[in-house]
């Protein structure tokens, strides 16, 4: 008598446990592009001379395809 009373305390536990499940839901969706650009890091690369014997360097955005920045001398 004692193992029943037992075993229908621990399904009813299981049933109570079960109702309070309650589905949570996201509150942003994501867009694949935004996704793409936050995964994607920028890739650059410096350009040298020497211009009127001053040496120079510049910035470009290989991802962008624009140069970022003017000519600076070093």
């Amino acid at each position: 008598m004692r193992r029943s009373i037992r075993k229908a305390g621990i399904v009813l536990g299981f049933v109570i446990c079960m109702t309070f499940v309650v589905p949570c839901y996201a509150t942003e969706e994501i867009d694949v592009t935004q996704e793409e650009q936050i995964s994607r890091a920028e890739q650059t690369r410096w350009y040298l001379r020497v211009h009127n014997g001053i040496k120079q360097k510049r910035l470009w955005s290989l991802t962008y395809g624009y140069w970022k920045t003017n000519w600076i001398n070093y």
